[in-house]
């Protein structure tokens, strides 16, 4: 029903916690072209039962690059593995100015890092004490602010 009788969505936002990942793998056949906020709390979208056929890009990703103004991403660890923004297009997601999500997640997205202006570090996160990622800075309190005249540290300290 929400693919299908929701062409003008703005915000979806799928939160919560669970220690066992709700499968919702086909919301990533969804396409809203007005989608600008993205919340997915402890959900599983990245899921595929097959191994992928060469140059196919896993699901989400796929997902990510159709929705180019997007403003607004929060992610949770399960929703995909960092190692899978390797595929992701670099010149997808311009329009992103806050992402909340895992430091791995973040640091696999060096492409969006100039355009942040805003996030937030899951609480598993906050008791870190710093680390810097491309002129992003995180500290202690889990929000981050952008330029290199905010960089404290040349590398990550964790």
């Amino acid at each position: 029903m929400l693919i299908h009788r929701c062409p003008n969505l703005e915000e979806l936002s799928i939160e919560g916690t669970s220690t066992i990942p709700a499968d919702i793998h086909a919301l990533v056949q969804g396409r809203w072209l007005k989608l600008r906020k993205l919340t997915l709390g402890d959900i599983c979208i990245d899921w595929i039962s097959r191994p992928l056929m060469l140059g196919e890009k896993r699901p989400f990703i796929a997902f990510l690059e159709v929705h180019q103004d997007l403003n607004v991403i929060n992610l949770s660890r399960h929703n995909i593995q960092p190692i899978h923004f390797s595929s992701l297009d670099p010149t997808c997601l311009p329009s992103v100015t806050s992402f909340s999500g895992t430091h791995q997640q973040l640091q696999a997205l060096p492409h969006l890092h100039p355009s942040l202006k805003a996030g937030i570090l899951p609480r598993s996160c906050r008791n870190k004490r710093s680390f810097c990622t491309n002129h992003c800075f995180f500290a202690e309190g889990a929000i981050f602010s952008h330029g290199p005249e905010d960089c404290v540290c040349p590398t990550l300290n964790v």
